[in-house]
């Protein structure tokens, strides 16, 4: 599934990848589990599934850090296509074993216009982090900025100079809780519109410069994108969001309710957003307390079939509004769905259910 970089094509027909073995664990009719130990794993996991090896290959690695939420979320919008790269995930200190093993036998190509940058490291890491990167010939460039605002405009021209275009749409998350941010992300990783951070009452003077930057570069006020209800971003900090374009709020009560608004939004003046009110469709499912589970979800948005990001909670069963927002979507043929995580974080309970209301109406 090819995506531009300023918004997503829409597909009619699901293709569910095929996950190596050693990546899923459990499977059902309708959906695959992609999981693992660690975000590490299953990062890597959904890498592979997304660039099998022999049959496609990523234009790079976006390199993220496994706890800084806010600017491993920055990376999404380099999934997307032209720029196409896969993401995976680091400490601080050492390269994991399932990101070593993935770089060390899959092969990539460069970054586009680039001259040669076979990956981005966003963030601090220690030398030897670079050291592996060397000794294995991939060449990095190490963004970093003193916050995930500032990061969030430092990046724009990358990705727009990798894409060689820069898209109308900027999507405001919250910088202070990830839930509500995920849904969002898997929108830029899908779509390539560039992410940004806001407080709850507070649009940081990095975000102000981004949007003013993107106005220069496009031409035209951008259309802001608000993931979150009014207790996550006020209407005051919408108000100041409004003076630099054309503001929408996209937004439910809980994470859960925020994620369905954000799969069921599309708009008919940009095309934003991935209107899913009918299958069949693809469909992601992360917890919501699991934040790093969902950087597989960016990859495979990036570079697989749509495929809207749906959350769950710690529970053995579905969340109600969620069975309720499944069953909506039921039709002649089935949806198929990827669960990310191990069965701790999305149970096996949760996992058959949802499997079954992926299912055709019989």
């Amino acid at each position: 599934m090819a995506a531009t970089a300023g918004c997503g094509s829409r597909s009619h027909a699901p293709a569910l990848p095929k996950a190596p073995a050693a990546g899923i664990g459990e499977a059902g009719r309708n959906v695959i589990r992609i999981g693992g130990l660690s975000s590490a794993d299953i990062a890597a996991a959904a890498a592979l599934t997304a660039y099998p090896p022999g049959r496609k290959t990523p234009n790079g690695w976006l390199f993220v850090r496994s706890d800084r939420w806010q600017e491993a979320l920055l990376a999404a919008q380099f999934a997307a296509a032209p720029v196409s790269a896969a993401i995976l995930a680091l400490n601080r200190a050492f390269v994991p074993a399932a990101t070593e093993d993935l770089v060390s036998r899959l092969r990539t190509r460069n970054l586009p216009r680039s001259r040669g940058l076979g990956a981005v490291v966003l963030g601090d890491v220690s030398r030897d982090v670079f050291g592996f990167l060397q000794q294995h010939g991939v060449q990095a460039a190490q963004l970093q900025a003193a916050t995930a605002s500032s990061l969030a405009a430092k990046l724009v021209p990358f990705r727009g100079g990798f894409a060689g275009a820069y898209s109308s749409e900027v999507v405001i998350v919250s910088s202070e809780d990830p839930a509500y941010a995920l849904p969002a992300a898997a929108w830029s990783a899908y779509s390539g519109d560039t992410l940004a951070y806001v407080g709850r009452d507070l649009v940081p003077a990095a975000t102000r410069a981004l949007l003013l930057q993107r106005h220069k570069l496009r031409l035209e006020t951008p259309t802001i994108y608000v993931a979150g209800p009014k207790q996550i971003v006020s209407n005051a900090a919408l108000g100041e969001l409004g003076r630099y374009g054309r503001v929408v709020r996209i937004a439910g009560s809980t994470p859960i309710a925020n994620a369905i608004a954000f799969a069921r939004y599309r708009d008919p003046q940009t095309g934003f957003g991935w209107g899913l009110r009918q299958g069949p469709s693809n469909i992601s499912l992360v917890n919501a307390h699991d934040w790093g589970d969902a950087l597989g979800a960016l990859t495979l948005a990036g570079s697989g079939p749509e495929a809207p990001l749906l959350l769950t909670s710690q529970a053995d069963a579905l969340p109600a509004e969620l069975v309720r927002y499944l069953q909506s979507l039921r039709g002649r043929r089935a949806n198929q769905g990827v669960v990310f995580g191990s069965p701790r974080s999305v149970s096996s309970n949760e996992l058959r259910q949802f499997d079954q209301l992926l299912d055709a109406h019989r």
